[in-house]
């Protein structure tokens, strides 16, 4: 008996959730909510242009672009907001739900989201059965992923260096009684990210160095994290006063047919112009480990780009170079440094190269002088060169020094862009009753 209704319970609920079914009494006034998702922005694109996906961008831009889908068992938290007044504002909005999905392929290929559960440890079970149920009305959704633990008052979360949020507002979703009682489906916007990528790579340029790896690399003075963004809003760049190690495992040795000895890439919080220090741990060969140590000048880190540093061993120079790319992008290191195009190349600094030093098994390795870091001379701040790709600048720990328009005039033009998920700071406060 007890099995019959362990069965019973739980095909009333999967019957509650089904796209086609209408689940409990629908005319309780409530209706079940499914979620589609397009996937997570890689690009930034200005008005009139062609994206990777072959969409030309029309009308107000997002920082969203060309979508990807979620890779697998990447989970998202939905949180439903009721409207209160004419536009969404979460400060006076009322918060009536939020569930956890998880990025699952089925097997026709496509990555659909299953409800879940997201214990303490991280650990993901999935409740297929289980979905949103909402009272007829106008609301607001707000997707995050990861599917981090609100605060409070369901307004805010925190974010740490190496996580790679994203966030997106569904505005003004009519829910209503569905034909034949079945669930609403939702096509909710494609999730925009909030943070920066931080790409590393030791290119294959000297024929005496067949092996070499990133044991660590560490970045201090950079933003102070946890950053606690409302839902859907950029992350305001903070205090330069954190610090930030990647974990181990992120920077991998590569073989021979790899176009990089090593590299490895995550993500960090935005921050404002200021120069920060760098430390990397690097082999060479079978030498013993280096720590290469910099202080890189004045530079912001945008959200949604990759900023890629490059190693490359040049006669009596390690030299260490800069792009900025899209978020996914792969870096090319073998255009010329200044060279206009897509990606624009600095020369961030070098080290100078002692001498040579035998190692196990006859091989050559760098002897790189102790303090000898060496920033290259620059008649302006590194932001100006990248101006053309991440905007003019500088951000401030306030946030902008300007409407984030005129700073991304340059690729967007005048008319600029929209953040749809971007609050004014007049909507910041107590969720009121």
């Amino acid at each position: 008996m007890k099995k019959l209704l362990l069965l019973t319970t739980a095909m009333f609920v999967l019957f509650g959730c089904s796209k086609s079914d209408s689940g409990p009494d629908p005319n309780d006034g409530t209706a079940a909510v499914s979620f589609d998702l397009a996937g997570i922005g890689t690009q930034v694109v200005p008005d009139g242009q062609v994206a990777s996906d072959g969409r030309t961008s029309q009308g107000p831009r997002t920082r969203a672009g060309a979508p990807v889908p979620l890779d697998e068992n990447v989970t998202v938290r939905v949180v439903a907001y009721q409207r209160t007044g004419t536009n969404a504002d979460i400060a006076s909005d009322r918060y009536v739900a939020d569930m956890t999905y998880v990025a699952v392929k089925e097997s026709s290929g496509a990555i659909v989201l299953k409800a879940c559960t997201i214990a303490n440890d991280g650990t993901v079970t999935v409740n297929a059965s289980e979905c949103m149920r909402l009272r007829f009305g106008t609301y607001d959704f707000y997707a995050i992923t990861p599917g981090l633990t609100l605060d409070a008052n369901h307004q805010k979360v925190d974010v740490n260096h190496g996580v790679d949020y994203a966030a997106s507002l569904t505005e003004n979703v009519a829910v209503a009684l569905q034909p034949g009682g079945a669930a609403q489906q939702v096509a909710l916007t494609t999730l925009d990210r909030k943070c920066t990528r931080l790409h590393f790579s030791i290119s294959r340029s000297h024929q005496n160095v067949l092996k070499a790896v990133f044991n660590s690399v560490k970045l201090d003075k950079i933003a102070q994290a946890p950053a606690s963004p409302l839902l859907g809003a950029a992350i305001a760049p903070g205090a330069n006063t954190g610090s930030y190690e990647f974990p181990a495992g992120t920077f991998a040795e590569l073989n021979e047919t790899s176009e990089f000895l090593s590299s490895g890439a995550g993500e960090v919080l935005p921050k404002s112009e200021a120069a920060f220090d760098l430390t990397m741990n690097v082999s060479f060969n079978e030498a013993a480990a280096k720590e290469l140590k910099a202080e890189i000048p004045a530079l912001s880190f945008v959200p949604g780009y990759q900023y890629c540093f490059g190693l490359h061993l040049k006669g009596n120079m390690l030299e260490l170079t800069l792009q900025v790319t899209d978020w996914n992008a792969v870096p090319e290191w073998d255009t010329e440094i200044g060279s206009p195009g897509a990606s624009f190349i600095v020369n961030v600094g070098s080290w100078t190269v002692s001498g040579w030093e035998t190692s196990v098994g006859g091989q050559f390795s760098p002897i790189i002088a102790p303090d000898s870091w060496t920033p290259s001379e620059w008649d302006t701040d590194i932001d100006d060169y990248f101006a053309p790709i991440i905007g003019p600048g500088p951000w401030t720990d306030q946030g902008w020094d300007t409407n984030v328009d005129d700073h991304f005039a340059p690729i967007v033009g005048p008319d600029g862009w929209t953040d749809q998920s971007d609050w004014s700071s007049d909507n910041v406060g107590q969720k009121q009753s």
